[in-house]
């Protein structure tokens, strides 16, 4: 299975366990929340492409969205985050980039209540970013032709004796 079907048969796979623990659970009070935000940013690089041979500054302009969707009820939080990050260049157009990222967490206080003092934490986080020639096994690759893909899977599981 190559990378990319990996990637969305985890999405899926956390999409279910997500619907399950939301319809699963009783909603005595839930909440469900919708957070978005736009940063934009302009700066000025002197090495764009981090090399010591080829130095050529440029400005830059960062427009980076996000989005937050949470469920809270007194049992479960689950959280979805996206965020963007788009890079754009004066002078060198072949160096805009854009790099995506997405997280995935799951808390269960209700098992803090059952069990005092344990918490348990999943998270999965993704994250897709091009890589500049300079931090790639092949530095006379043209920008855009190497991605990055990051996969961090992580739980936490912690108490009080």
């Amino acid at each position: 299975m190559r990378r990319s079907g990996k990637i969305y048969a985890t999405l899926a796979g956390f999409s279910i366990v997500l619907l399950v623990l939301i319809l699963g659970i009783p909603h005595a009070r839930a909440t469900l929340i919708f957070e978005t935000g736009l940063s934009v940013a302009e700066t000025y690089i002197d090495n764009l492409f981090f090399t010591a041979s080829n130095k050529q500054d440029d400005f830059g302009t960062f427009v980076i969205p996000r989005a937050t969707l949470m469920y809270r009820s007194r049992d479960v939080v689950i959280t979805g985050t996206y965020a963007g990050n788009a890079q754009l260049f004066v002078n060198n157009n072949g160096a805009d980039a854009y790099a995506q990222a997405t997280n995935f967490a799951i808390d269960l206080p209700f098992l803090t209540r059952h069990y005092k003092q344990l918490t348990v934490k999943l998270i999965e986080s993704f994250n897709l970013s091009p890589q500049l020639p300079a931090f790639t096994a092949n530095p006379n690759a043209p920008l855009g032709v190497s991605q990055f893909l990051s996969t961090s899977r992580a739980g936490s599981l912690g108490g009080v004796i």
